[in-house]
């Protein structure tokens, strides 16, 4: 739900995007895929691309 998700948006990409932007790839990845997933890595510097999408194929392809 949109709560949850602000709280992940708040917490670890509002700088990066806006929400509805950040909402938009959520959604992409938990509708596009049965094990699609994002993968927001605090660890890069702000010039750096900090949002990847990700889809993790149980049978080995991607």
């Amino acid at each position: 739900d949109d709560t949850n998700l602000k709280h992940i948006f708040n917490g670890h990409s509002s700088a990066h995007m806006d929400f509805s932007e950040f909402r938009k790839m959520s959604h992409f990845c938990w509708n596009h895929s049965d094990y699609g997933f994002m993968v927001v890595d605090k660890t890069r510097e702000m010039n750096e691309e900090t949002c990847q999408v990700k889809n993790a194929d149980c049978s080995g392809e991607e």
